[in-house]
C-alpha cells in the first residue's frame, strides 16, 4: 500500500491503494507530504504514514491562525500614522475619511480641499510632513500635477509617498503622474469598501524597493 496525498477539503478516507488526506490551504505542508508519499514506496508502513500526516494538518490548525495574525500585525505596524489629502471635492474627502476609519489604526488625517492653501502649509518650515500624501488629478487653481511638482521639490518630501487619486484609468495619466513624481496611482473605487481594501494594500507597500 502506498501513500497519495489528495488535497481537497478536511477530510480522511481509507481506500484499497490509497490514503486520501485532505489539508485547508495546505501550501506549506503539500511538498511534505507529498515526499512522504515518494520515500513510503515499498515500505509498506501506511498506518505510520497517515499518524504523521494527522501530525502535519494539526500543526497547521495551529499555523494558519498565527501566521494569520502575525501577517496582520506587521501590516499594521507599516501602516502610516499622518496622512495629506489635498482633493476639492469634499464629498470625496468624506469617503476618504471613512474608509481610513474602517482600517485597525488610528490616522491622523490632515485634510484640504483647497490646493493652494494645502502648499502654503506644507511649505511652512514649522509644519513636520506627514508619512504619505494623497493628491486628487483634477482640481481647480493648482491641479495635481502642479501640485505633486511642487511638492516634490519642498525640503524633505523627494522621498515620502505620493499618491495621485483620480476617477480615470487612462494609462497615459498614471504614465503621466509617475514621470511627475507620484509614487503610486490609485484609481477612485465607486464605493467606500472598495476604497478602504485599495488604501489597506497602499499601506503595506515596501515604499523603499517601489
Amino acid at each position: 500500500m502506498t501513500l497519495t496525498a489528495i488535497f481537497t477539503r478536511r477530510f480522511y478516507v481509507w481506500e484499497p491503494e490509497y490514503i486520501v488526506t485532505g489539508v485547508t490551504n495546505s501550501v506549506y505542508f503539500m511538498p511534505i507530504v507529498y515526499l512522504l508519499g515518494i520515500f513510503n514506496t515499498g515500505l509498506r508502513l501506511p498506518v505510520v504514514w497517515y499518524s504523521i500526516c494527522k501530525c502535519f494538518l494539526t500543526l497547521e490548525d495551529l499555523w494558519l491562525p498565527v501566521s494569520y495574525f502575525f501577517y496582520h500585525l506587521i501590516c499594521f505596524m507599516s501602516y502610516p500614522n499622518r496622512i495629506f489629502l489635498i482633493d476639492d471635492d469634499e464629498d470625496d474627502g468624506y469617503i476618504f475619511n471613512v474608509a481610513l476609519s474602517n482600517l485597525p489604526h488610528n490616522f491622523e488625517l490632515t485634510y484640504y480641499q483647497d490646493s493652494e492653501k494645502a502648499l502654503a502649509t506644507l511649505s511652512d518650515a514649522a509644519f513636520n510632513p506627514p508619512d504619505m500624501l494623497f493628491i486628487d488629478w483634477n482640481m481647480p487653481k493648482v491641479s495635481g500635477n502642479q501640485c505633486l511638482q511642487s511638492i516634490r521639490k519642498l525640503p524633505g518630501y523627494a522621498t515620502i509617498p505620493i499618491i495621485i487619486c483620480s476617477t480615470s484609468h487612462h494609462v497615459e495619466l498614471q504614465k503621466e503622474a509617475r514621470q511627475s513624481g507620484a509614487s503610486h496611482f490609485l484609481a477612485k473605487p465607486s464605493n467606500i469598501k472598495d476604497l478602504t481594501e485599495k488604501l489597506k494594500d497602499i499601506f503595506i507597500i515596501s515604499w523603499e524597493n517601489n
